[in-house]
């Protein structure tokens, strides 16, 4: 079981409506970070999708009213409303160890233009944290976690200013603006030209190192990651590789008998109540 796979194991029909997801990325290392978050929402968005064309053929209405909220939280008069790709389940996006950086400013900023983007097509929040600026990220999880009232004061733009944090509701794809022009004739695609267009200045700033380990392929997303079994090239690394994969495959199992006990169950108390 690859670990790419985890989206179908913890996202179900029984628990879509109560989740909240976290993609966290690494400042430290910023040649990764919109790869890998591009990665785990196009994942997330596939996977919610199939849940809900599940749940609406049984006749379920909460696909429409998860979706409806995800608007209502963007603002139905947001100019750009009808742009966005919202899966109608909340998602941060969390840009940790902002104070391992090493980039100048200007390249900062290029970096959080890209991740404000990537975040507000898909409707997420983001926030860039380090072990000092805490409190952004837990007024975050607070609000999406314990339904707590968000603090506005906590929204910063400008990474000259301070930590970064965007909600959905508070970014337009006019602030943003346009990604910086860059050449496009060596970018591996990922298929998806408006997503391409930001993605070309990051590679060009922050070239990847040879020595970085890459995901695994995806069938949706081609050319993004390394699809060769020697992705992974280090012994040790493919030792907890197998290991979390061992881990993923017993938990899966699991879930999945706990789902035919819960549904036997079901049955059973079903035929019973007839026979009565």
């Amino acid at each position: 079981m690859e670990l790419s796979q985890l989206c179908e194991v913890v996202i179900t029909p029984e628990n879509v409506h109560t989740t909240v997801l976290a993609i966290v990325v690494d400042c430290s290392e910023p040649s990764t970070m919109w790869d890998t978050v591009v990665y785990w929402m196009k994942r997330v968005d596939r996977r919610v999708i199939e849940i809900f064309q599940k749940m609406r053929a049984k006749g379920s209405a909460t696909p429409d009213k998860l979706l409806s909220r995800a608007k209502r939280l963007v603002g139905m008069e947001h100019p750009d409303l009808n742009r966005l790709r919202l899966s109608g389940v909340p998602t941060m996006i969390i840009c940790n160890k902002l104070d391992a950086f090493a980039g100048e400013m200007t390249m900062l900023k290029t970096l959080v233009r890209s991740m404000r983007f990537v975040a507000h097509i898909y409707g997420a929040y983001l926030v860039f944290t380090s072990d000092a600026e805490a409190i952004k990220l837990r007024a975050v999880m607070n609000h999406l976690v314990f339904v707590s009232t968000f603090d506005l004061k906590h929204i910063e733009l400008d990474p000259e200013r301070g930590a970064v944090l965007v909600i959905p509701s508070a970014d337009t794809f006019a602030d943003i603006g346009e990604p910086a022009v860059s050449d496009m004739g060596g970018l591996q695609s990922t298929g998806d030209a408006e997503l391409d267009r930001w993605k070309a200045p990051l590679d060009a700033m922050f070239p990847t190192k040879q020595s970085e380990g890459r995901m695994q392929n995806d069938s949706f997303l081609k050319r993004l990651y390394d699809t060769s079994e020697n992705g992974f090239g280090e012994p040790t690394v493919d030792a907890v590789r197998k290991q979390k994969e061992d881990e993923l495959e017993q938990y899966r199992k699991s879930a999945f008998k706990r789902e035919k006990s819960t549904k036997d169950d079901r049955s059973k108390s079903k035929e019973k109540k007839e026979k009565e």
